[in-house]
């Protein structure tokens, strides 16, 4: 009964890791009508093209524009606010490496913060 229990503690955690490698996803085909500086944020259920084209200097605001990853269409081109708990203050850095989704109404950061 032990090395039936180890056998399936060993297949589970391959099953595990196996699941996890796979869900690293790359950026779909950039459809007509996305600009070439846009970047993708997404996974294996979609995500959003962003083109910053501007970042404040106070590094609280940018114009970004969000383009549908299954369409190419601009879903929305604004200026966005930072919008932090008091207790977690931070300021626009890296976009690119900040940006995990946008859900139609703010974009959010890997901080905490996000953008609306």
């Amino acid at each position: 009964m032990s090395n039936y229990i180890k056998l399936l503690s060993t297949l589970a955690l391959f099953i595990l890791i196996s699941c996890e490698f796979s869900n690293k996803t790359s950026e779909p085909k950039r459809l007509y009508g996305i600009p070439k500086d846009a970047f993708w944020v997404g996974g294996h259920d979609g995500g959003n093209w962003y083109s910053i084209k501007d970042i404040h200097p106070h590094k609280n605001m940018a114009y970004i524009s969000i383009y549908n990853d299954q369409t190419g269409e601009l879903d929305v081109a604004k200026k966005f606010m930072l919008i932090c708990q008091i207790d977690n203050m931070e300021f626009i850095k890296d976009l690119k490496k900040e940006i995990v989704s946008f859900d139609g109404k703010h974009i959010h950061l890997k901080s905490g913060c996000y953008l609306q």
